[in-house]
């Protein structure tokens, strides 16, 4: 994200927002409090990301980056609060992308923790989410039609198959909350597009335990021959 300016508080802040697929959008948020090396927060609008809708009528909802002392170091606590307040008609997509921004989010500190068993635990829950969303054959078809070629509007999707649009789009949120699928508006469709990195994490794991499993049929070998 590029930010137009320092925060202030009680200031609007804007900027530009860089991810991949929707370098289009605009950054706005009102900057509540800052309190150095404690607390950082704001307001905004959960992903409003539909240029037609005017999201200033709703009501924002409010994120805190609070910092604690531990006795390892320091723990951050993000929270969201007020999506009781989101328009329920916008609720539902609102809460999936975030779910699925968050699993990508603790991709990233995962690597960033300082106790190993704590990035462990956060390695296999990730891998846990992906492994479960590939638990099923039509969503094993959706993944091999998306990563087959570019991005893909529910029609494209349900095209040839005996499922209707609804069942195909909540395996898609499955999807999407697993990381394994991005969702982007072009024009009046949504299209969804393959993310690789959930699956290449997934192969790194994989061959891992092949790494050991090779090990330890090695070291028996070694017993039984020795």
């Amino acid at each position: 994200m590029k930010i137009e300016g320092p925060f202030e508080a009680c200031q609007v802040s804007l900027g530009h927002i860089t991810y991949p697929g929707y370098e289009h959008l605009r950054w706005e948020a009102v900057i509540q409090k800052i309190e150095p090396e404690k607390l950082f927060s704001f307001t905004w609008h959960p992903y409003g990301i539909d240029p037609r809708v005017d999201y200033s009528k709703e009501t924002p909802t409010l994120v805190e980056f609070r910092l604690e002392k531990t006795a390892s170091g320091t723990l951050l606590l993000l929270t969201e609060s007020g999506f009781d307040k989101i328009p329920s008609h916008r609720r539902e997509e609102a809460t999936a992308r975030m779910r699925a921004a968050g699993l990508s989010r603790l991709r990233t500190l995962r690597d960033m923790s300082p106790r190993s068993h704590s990035r462990e635990r956060v390695r296999l829950q990730l891998q846990a989410e992906v492994f479960a969303a590939l638990g099923d054959q039509t969503r094993l078809l959706l993944v091999a039609k998306l990563a087959a070629g570019q991005p893909q509007s529910i029609a494209q999707l349900t095209a040839g198959s005996r499922l209707t649009r609804q069942a195909i789009t909540k395996h898609l949120r499955v999807l999407e909350r697993a990381g394994m699928v991005r969702c982007a508006r072009s024009g009046r469709e949504r299209r969804f597009a393959f993310n690789p990195r959930p699956m290449e994490e997934l192969r790194e794991y994989l061959e891992k335990v092949s790494g050991q499993w090779d090990a330890a049929l090695d070291r028996l070998q070694a017993f039984v021959e020795g």
